[in-house]
């Protein structure tokens, strides 16, 4: 059915789509309206070339960033999952402009997660809600926003595109999985193709893929549309894929129960390709690849009480991405082919003008998270499609059209012959096992990027191969899995990372956006200052001369190894470091990270940061991860890692304790000395999510009410550290660290956790090794001392010596059950506590369970009621 609004001429001329410069843009999602998702223009990066991108500047944003960006005339769009869109600076990184979603949609909490259409002065992008918006593109301001859909589990999953003034955007719908729920009546949802005026957002037609249901849950529903529209200029075509039914009627069902099929209405077009004429949305050809498909997730794993699996119930094999339109010629006749990757791990190929199916090829398994969901590319040359097997169905890599490979039961890479279908190569995802593919490939100039959603922070998530061979070229692990593809302008590749909304599977989130660049062939300066009130005409050379106003630009312009001085003012910015280098201040220097997910982050070995206030990130005041031989110095942190939920951050598993003041995450060889962490949720955490942390250097710092789970925080959260309580050396574990002459006073007295604190989270986890001495310990909520150990978990071989002095602590038990040093097990347990000086305590050192202390009768009790206890 379609529905006509009467409208005026058009005239758009102001709003049309600008046409893509030689490598200079990405326009759309797919980068242009034919949603081939290759840069035609790419010069700069090749095949030869390739393996020596490295991150030019990293920008972090509130949440996930799942959506390939857009670039134009030097700004880089893209949504995050935590409810904003970005516009960033394409060179430097810098923030243009962020708004909150709700800003133009009007709703509490709303998302998307689409990549920005670029008009010529208009950004377009819309929800989670059904609702489509126009932003202004240098100021972020709100032109218009028009729901196309009403039903309350309507969404937009997919870029919209345009031609000639008009915007084309398919309706997909949350419904599948809202069926689930037993108190919810399944299932309304009519999926559809909307056009609408490029200037104002008013509604020009709109034709539905299933028949009219009344609104009545015993008929047809379903048939959403995930991916981009394709537009068929020259046939006057725009062509979209569909996803299942989620109900039928019960007369479909008996019929398909009978063995029928041909059971379905005509206008029933689910698992289908379809034409739209542009003009009136009359749909010109469709065609269905399965005789029948109704499927919900409720017809997984879920709760007694559900009944809205349909019976027989389907594959849920939707046509989850756009579709490609290329020219081919196939016996000698040129013919325009549109073709679509289905979850059935079928890629499709039909006539773009007729319809007629050309040619079909299986590529990997199938299953309801399985094939290729969110888009394919092509160059002309090959098509190129990422398979997900969801199953671990074991299949055989195909070369040159013959199964020949390896049998996988990972993701793979492939690219096909657009004539024939054969899959010339075939690859699989690089971490094996049962690794997932989820994100759309692009194409530039030879080159095929691709990404992965393996799960460990540490593993390569973004790839680039040879797109003839599928050689790997280069990787790089972005901290968390990928689901999006890059675009690739102007030389560079902007690629997001993070994907934790299937984290039951086994996905990982993150928050960052990495610009990809090779190395500038002209020498960098190796010092570079940056003021709030700089001008980009000045000379460079000292802070009155400043060229650039935020840290991140300066990062990005100085050479590694270099130095980066940021002159007195206040920054708000979430600064990343990306290179080897030295972060100075000159006077007083504020990093204001309200609304930021954290103040500094060291993402790159041998970096020092010295003598910086970083005050108010919803996470971590300053994070280093991954990365050995960083040195934090004279830094004020404070007022961080209070994050209450409300915004999303991936490391608030606690509302209110999100991380730590300085936290080094899988770092070694690092020292952190002469800080002030005072405020915040904790105060220095050290763990080893990403790795060993082995070597490190605390010492001199001043660690004052941090009020949640402690002060200085030794915690082992990585299973393979110890397996079974088994040391397993190299591959995790705190261990060799060295807390020194620290003073930790009034920690943990709303969290209630201790001074110092030595503990494992995880079965497996590891803290072991590490010498706690000459520290002034006092006050804290829990013990000034705390180890506490689990099943199955190594904390042994520490030291608790020379000389700490610890007063009054585990104060929010009270005066009768105060407490120098507290160590806890399950397990056989040894720790050496000597040589200390505890004072003004009921319990000198206190032990639970089978704990072996060596050297107490060397420590010096004074006012202590019980100086070792053993309960």
């Amino acid at each position: 059915m379609t529905l006509a609004v009467a409208m005026a001429p058009l005239g758009l001329t102001s709003v049309a789509q600008a046409a893509p410069a030689a490598s200079a843009s990405w326009m759309a999602g797919g980068y242009d309206a034919s949603n081939n998702r290759s840069q035609p223009g790419e010069t700069a990066i090749s095949a030869a070339n390739a393996a020596q991108l490295t991150p030019k500047w990293t920008f972090s944003t509130r949440g996930d960033v799942s959506a390939t960006p857009t670039a134009s005339d030097g700004v880089v769009y893209f949504p995050d999952w935590g409810g904003l869109l970005h516009a960033v600076d394409q060179n430097t990184g810098e923030p243009r402009w962020s708004k909150p979603v709700t800003d133009f949609d009007g709703r509490t909490a709303a998302v998307s997660r689409v990549s920005p259409l670029i008009l010529s002065s208009t950004v377009i992008s819309a929800d989670l809600s059904g609702a489509v918006f126009a932003v202004d593109k240098a100021t972020g301001a709100k032109r218009w926003s028009t729901q196309v859909d009403n039903h309350p589990n309507a969404v937009i999953t997919a870029s919209p595109v345009e031609h000639d003034g008009v915007l084309y955007v398919g309706v997909s719908s949350q419904e599948e999985n809202a069926a689930a729920d037993p108190s919810y009546p399944c299932c309304t949802f009519r999926g559809s193709l909307v056009a609408l005026n490029a200037a104002t957002g008013a509604v020009l037609w709109k034709t539905y893929t299933i028949p009219d249901n009344g609104g009545k849950t015993d008929a047809y529903s379903g048939n959403a549309i995930w991916g981009s529209p394709t537009v068929d200029v020259a046939d006057g075509l725009v062509i979209v894929g569909t996803g299942d039914n989620y109900t039928v009627p019960e007369s479909v069902e008996d019929c398909i129960r009978d063995g029928g099929t041909d059971c379905t209405s005509d206008d029933d077009y689910f698992d289908a390709v379809v034409a739209f004429r542009m003009d009136t949305g009359a749909i010109a050809w469709s065609s269905k690849t399965f005789a029948h498909d109704t499927w919900t997730a409720a017809c997984l794993n879920v709760p007694s009480g559900v009944d809205w699996c349909p019976d027989p119930k389907g594959p849920d094999f939707d046509f989850g991405s756009g579709g490609n339109l290329l020219t081919v010629t196939i016996g000698g006749k040129t013919r325009r082919l549109v073709g679509f990757g289905q979850k059935s791990g079928i890629y499709w190929a039909f006539d773009a003008a007729t319809g007629e199916p050309l040619w079909h090829t299986l590529v990997g398994p199938g299953e309801f998270l399985g094939g290729m969901l969110w888009g394919t590319a092509t160059d002309g040359h090959y098509i190129y499609v990422t398979t997900n097997d969801s199953g671990g169905q074991p299949y055989q890599l195909t070369q040159n059209g013959v199964p020949s490979g390896p049998r996988i039961t990972s993701g793979s890479f492939a690219a096909l012959d657009p004539a024939t279908g054969t899959i010339v190569w075939q690859k699989a995802d690089p971490h094996g096992g049962t690794t997932k593919d989820l994100a759309p490939p692009s194409v530039a100039n030879g080159v095929l990027y691709v990404g992965s959603m393996s799960n460990a922070v540490s593993d390569a998530t973004m790839y680039a191969l040879d797109a003839r061979t599928g050689a790997t070229l280069w990787s790089y692990a972005s901290g968390g899995s990928v689901v999006g593809g890059p675009a690739i302008a102007g030389g560079m590749v902007f690629w997001g990372s993070g994907y934790g909304r299937l984290s039951p599977v086994g996905f990982s989130g993150n928050n960052r956006v990495y610009a990809f660049a090779l190395p500038p062939t002209n020498t960098q300066p190796q010092l570079v200052y940056a003021s709030p009130g700089a001008t980009g005409s000045a000379a460079g050379t000292s802070c009155a001369t400043a060229t650039v106003k935020t840290i991140n630009a300066a990062i990005s312009k100085v050479a590694s190894g270099g130095r980066v001085v940021a002159c007195a003012g206040t920054y708000k910015e979430n600064v990343v470091v990306t290179k080897p280098l030295s972060l100075e201040v000159s006077g007083n220097v504020v990093i204001d990270a309200s609304g930021l997910i954290n103040g500094i982050e060291v993402a790159a070995p041998n970096v020092t940061v010295s003598g910086f206030t970083v005050q108010n990130a919803i996470g971590e005041g300053i994070l280093v991860k991954g990365v050995n031989n960083a040195t934090l110095s004279v830094n004020i942190v404070s007022g961080n890692n209070r994050g209450t939920g409300s915004a999303y951050y991936i490391a608030c598993v606690t509302p209110g304790d999100c991380g730590g003041g300085i936290h080094l995450i899988g770092s070694s060889g690092s020292k952190v000395v002469n800080n002030t962490v005072r405020g915040n949720a904790a105060g220095i955490v050290l763990s080893d999510e990403t790795g060993p942390a082995t070597g490190n250097l605390v010492s001199g710092n001043s660690v004052q009410d941090n009020a949640g789970s402690g002060g200085v925080i030794l915690a082992g959260r990585n299973q393979a550290a110890a397996p079974g309580g088994v040391r397993a050396s190299g591959t995790a574990g705190v261990q060799g660290n060295t807390i020194t002459a620290n003073t930790v006073t009034g920690n943990g007295l709303t969290g209630g956790g201790g001074g110092i604190v030595l503990s494992a989270s995880v079965a497996g986890g590891a803290v072991y090794g590490n010498t706690v001495t000459a520290n002034t310990v006092s006050g804290n909520g829990d013990a000034g001392v705390t180890v506490v150990s689990q099943a199955g978990q190594d904390l042994g071989g520490n030291l608790v010596n020379g000389s700490n002095t610890i007063g009054t602590n585990n104060v929010k038990a009270g005066s009768q059950q105060t407490t120098g040093v507290r160590v806890a097990t399950v397990s056989p347990l040894s720790i050496q506590v000597t040589g200390n000086n505890i004072a003004n305590d009921h319990f000198g050192i206190r032990t639970t369970g089978p704990v072996t202390v060596s050297g107490a009768a060397a420590n010096t009790f004074t006012g202590v009621d019980v100086s070792v206890s053993a309960a």
